[in-house]
């Protein structure tokens, strides 16, 4: 590596002007969480499936169950609305502008 400019300083932060690693990509998962998505994924296909899993939970712990459909909502909604606005003034007071 000769030639190259150290990306760290002694202390471990980043040197001004050099890039950084960069770290793991956007929407990447970790190999951990992967591997225990796999697992229960694997676990709900093994027995009676996931919606006789889901209905039991229903059945015996509603309050997790709830839970579950709550995070199924989106917590928020983007939406582009355009309005026009018009302001129309309205003479009540029945005299007549000089």
């Amino acid at each position: 590596m000769a030639g190259k400019q150290p990306t760290r300083t002694g202390k471990g932060k980043s040197v001004k002007g050099q890039a950084n690693g960069g770290g793991r990509p956007k929407g990447s998962v970790n190999r951990v969480t992967k591997a225990v998505k796999e697992a229960l994924r694997a676990s709900l296909e093994a027995g009676d499936g996931a919606e006789a899993f889901f209905l039991g939970l229903k059945r015996d712990d509603p309050k997790t169950y709830a839970g579950l459909i709550g995070k199924l909502i989106p917590n928020e909604v983007i939406a582009d609305v355009k309005t026009e606005n018009v302001v129309k003034i309205v003479d009540l007071t029945g005299s007549k502008a000089k």
